[in-house]
């Protein structure tokens, strides 16, 4: 079984969104939320960052040592079930310096879920303005989108992945 890991932001709103494309009424909310999704799981992808809140659930083959790598922010533990069974906190340790989650030998299985908490508030004006403007530049285009892309995504993301540098200066 791979990892999987599957997650939630908070921070910006269907609401905001819907402000910055212009959109009135609800006849594409499910769209604007799917494109939302999309700009900050690219986001994520790219830079390892997570602004905002989100709530992650990992799915992955049981290990009684588990690190969480993505994203890696600020964790804290919601749940542990292994099999479909929720396991009490005594019989885990989280260990937040190395991002790894210790489960007791008496627990054995084949699946691990954990549930978490984790991000960086708020998300900074950039990173929040280059996530309006991917969606907007989706929406407006669809299916007919031009040869060339935005690139200002690009570059906010790319500050963000490699901390003082700009377009590998």
């Amino acid at each position: 079984m791979n990892t999987q890991v599957i997650f939630n932001s908070t921070d910006i709103t269907l609401e905001q969104v819907k402000s910055f494309v212009r959109v009135e009424g609800s006849q594409d909310d499910n769209l604007l939320e799917m494109l939302l999704a999309g700009a900050v799981d690219e986001f994520l992808s790219y830079t390892g960052t997570a602004f905002g809140s989100f709530t992650c659930n990992m799915i992955t083959t049981f290990s009684n040592t588990v690190i969480i790598t993505w994203p890696a922010q600020n964790i804290e533990i919601i749940e542990v079930v292994v099999n479909s069974v929720v396991i009490d906190e005594s019989l885990y340790i989280w260990r937040p310096s190395s991002f790894t989650l210790e489960i007791d030998s008496s627990v054995t299985g084949s699946e691990l879920n954990i549930k978490y908490s984790c991000g960086e508030t708020p998300t900074p004006a950039d990173v929040r303005n280059a996530i309006f403007q991917n969606v907007k530049f989706n929406y407006d285009f669809g299916d007919n989108l031009p040869e060339q892309r935005p690139r200002f995504f690009d570059k906010v993301a790319f500050r963000y992945k490699t901390p003082g540098s700009f377009l590998g200066e």
